[in-house]
């Protein structure tokens, strides 16, 4: 691991409002951050800017990627039933959204014919055993190949819009309602970010460098213990950036989440508020959005962005209160 270490600069025309307050950014280069989760994409240098005066501390985690790999945890349409063990393409016509094998918490494992020598189990499905009575399993998918690890089969939707797919499964937010991919703004929180302080519930901001798109997210999907990878957002995120081809930036905010609770997205904008209110931050994103982003037309883009999402006026609200 190598760390450079380096004080944020302060535009000199916003210096009487760093007084009393430190900072730096380490810029942390390590083996295990990657943008994809297979750790075949390349390192990714992520940095950490820490400032606080007196012992309260701000902190942002910031990182630039090509692109983002899309999860659709949580859709109704994410999954559907594959037509063989080998042949992975949805079966009787139906257009999924992924691959069947991204709904296991290994997508590289194979599907054995009879099911014996299966390593994975299913985590983006809702599944179960067989029950005793045959009746009981009329929507479960009992095909040998698709048994897990623990004896658990896919449960199929059986009626309505989406019948026919597999019945998703994902985290819960505080408010108790399953999160869908599809309509929330999420980010897939790896090992690799949890080691530099990021939780699920935490929220961030990431944006498309070649428009200036982007959106507000929250943490709400966790990766394996094992994971590398800095690029998964939900299928929503994808939409807000026009696409999952683009370049991004991404703001975290280590600490944002509400203590005690779990990941409710319907509090991103507040605890994004709540993050920035902690320090003057406006000082410190125009430098870091400098080194991150090394072209001015991009660096103009992202701060658009910043500002088109309310965070600058929320920032500069905060600074005037703390000046008077």
């Amino acid at each position: 691991m190598s760390v450079v270490t380096r004080p944020v600069d302060v535009p000199t025309n916003q210096a009487d409002l760093a007084k009393g307050w430190q900072a730096d950014m380490r810029s942390y280069v390590r083996p295990h951050f990657f943008v994809d989760h297979s750790g075949k994409k390349g390192r990714v240098p992520v940095s950490l800017v820490t400032v606080g005066p007196f012992g309260i501390q701000f902190k942002m985690i910031c990182y630039a990627i090509p692109q983002i790999a899309v999860d659709f945890d949580g859709a109704p349409d994410a999954y559907a039933p594959p037509i063989s063990a080998t042949n992975h393409h949805p079966k009787g016509g139906l257009k999924a959204k992924d691959d069947i094998r991204n709904a296991r918490n290994d997508a590289h494992a194979p599907f054995h014919e009879n099911g014996h020598g299966n390593t994975f189990h299913w985590t983006g499905v809702v599944n179960r055993a067989q029950s005793k009575h045959p009746h009981d399993d009329e929507n479960l998918d009992t095909r040998p190949f698709l048994s897990d690890v623990h004896k658990h089969f896919p449960v199929v939707e059986s009626e309505g819009t989406y019948a026919g797919f597999y019945k998703p499964k994902s985290h819960r937010g505080l408010s108790g309602a399953q999160i869908n991919a599809s309509n929330t703004c999420y980010g897939v929180l790896s090992h690799s970010l949890a080691t530099v302080g990021v939780e699920i519930g935490d929220v961030g901001v990431i944006i498309n460098m070649k428009s200036g798109a982007g959106t507000p997210f929250m943490y709400c999907d966790a990766a394996g213990a094992h994971s590398v990878g800095v690029s998964e957002f939900s299928d929503k995120v994808s939409a807000k950036l026009g696409g999952d081809s683009y370049p991004v930036c991404v703001f975290s905010f280590p600490g944002s989440a509400i203590v005690g609770g779990s990941a409710d997205p319907g509090k991103t904008d507040e605890l994004i508020s709540q993050s920035f209110r902690k320090a003057p931050a406006e000082f410190i994103l125009g430098p870091v959005v400098s080194r991150l982003v090394t072209h001015t037309p991009q660096q103009s883009l992202v701060r658009a962005c910043l500002g088109n999402l309310g965070l600058y006026s929320t920032i500069f609200q905060a600074v005037k209160t703390r000046r008077n």
